[in-house]
């Protein structure tokens, strides 16, 4: 129970799932800490990919921070945090991979992962809620080249919102309150599946945009009629 603090330091931290692969180390070695505004890991000295956060449950309000330019891995966690996000950079090339986002208990507001002038790279997630109004999945602000690939996204808000020239493919985002994808004309958007969405499966701010190969069926509207994507 408490705040953790990488200080800089290249180590990896983990449980013992990672020397057994057992994932029921994962459920059983929690990090827990609910100070408001507070997080339970934090990665506040330029940390860079040498430094691993690897097998836990992470449980409270605020998850893991990344800032002044730390760019750590962060593999096979589960996160039960609910208060404001789950995990946030800033000027990150964080690594996010194989974590589960149980945002079931997310208050309003809540987004699990969470970024602004960064490139991160998030790959074999599972991200789900209950539907409730602002908690969105992943969300990338001023993100110029990130890469989302091979997430599982289910009953949030919006499933992704991005702004800059993600690419973002081989996601399934599926039974979302609002919309499945939303992103600007840069983005590329190869082999999604999006489904059964409430508002629209994807929707592209401005004009043109291209999305290649994907399924998209059963939202409300494919597509935001605004938009005119190829």
């Amino acid at each position: 129970t408490g705040s953790l603090n990488y200080y800089g330091k290249a180590i990896t931290l983990a449980s013992l799932f990672f020397t057994t692969d057992d994932r029921s180390y994962i459920d059983s070695t929690v990090i827990s800490y609910s100070s408001n505004g507070n997080y339970v890991v934090n990665f506040t000295y330029g940390e860079d990919k040498n430094s691993i956060l690897y097998g836990f449950t992470i449980s409270g309000l605020n998850g893991v921070k990344c800032i002044n330019s730390s760019s750590p891995q962060i593999l096979s966690n589960i996160f039960l945090t609910k208060e404001n996000w789950a995990i946030r950079a800033e000027s990150s090339e964080v690594i996010i991979s194989d974590n589960v986002f149980d945002c079931t208990d997310g208050w309003l507001g809540y987004c699990p992962l969470w970024f602004i002038e960064g490139n991160p790279f998030i790959t074999g997630n599972r991200i789900y809620g209950v539907g409730k109004l602002h908690t969105h999945g992943i969300v990338l602000i001023d993100c110029p080249a990130s890469f989302i690939a091979n997430n599982r996204i289910t009953e949030m808000d919006y499933g992704i919102k991005s702004e800059g020239s993600s690419v973002i493919m081989n996601n399934f985002i599926a039974n979302c309150y609002g919309v499945g994808i939303a992103c600007e004309p840069q983005a590329q958007l190869i082999n999604n599946t999006v489904v059964n969405n409430s508002s629209y499966g994807v929707s592209i701010t401005g004009i043109g945009g291209n999305v290649t190969n994907s399924i998209i069926w059963g939202n409300q509207f494919c597509f935001n009629p605004d938009d005119t994507p190829e």
